[in-house]
């Protein structure tokens, strides 16, 4: 599964990670300790999904809030959608270069979600 070969994958640059589980459903979270390498990931992605589709788009800026309140800067990052029509999965996959201005700290968080069942299908 997608989620066990990113962490395999980027485990000697991971701080740390959590996986949540709902029902059938599945999160990932993912702090690195410097850049991970895009390439890799793509990799790992295209290989799970390409017999279906996948839609990647590119971030140029973004901005978090929690709350109402803004809590970080995306300074860079990508957000991939895939789709799986025989397991009618869909994978949300989103890479971030993120700052957070209090701590005058940047840092990259990657976020992979699988929703089995979705109201999609």
């Amino acid at each position: 599964m997608i989620i066990e070969r990113i962490i395999e994958t980027f485990k000697d640059n991971i701080n740390w990670y959590r996986i949540n589980e709902r029902m059938n459903n599945k999160v990932l979270s993912i702090n690195f300790s410097e850049k991970p390498n895009f390439d890799k990931l793509l990799e790992i992605i295209k290989e799970e999904y390409n017999r279906y589709e996948i839609i990647i788009s590119k971030i140029a800026h973004g901005e978090i809030f929690d709350s109402g309140l803004k809590s970080f800067e995306i300074l860079d990052g990508y957000f991939i959608e895939c789709y799986n029509f025989d397991k009618e999965e869909t994978c949300f996959i989103r890479l971030y270069k993120i700052k957070d201005s209090k701590r005058n700290k940047i840092f990259y968080n990657l976020y992979v979600d699988i929703v089995n069942e979705s109201a999609w299908w």
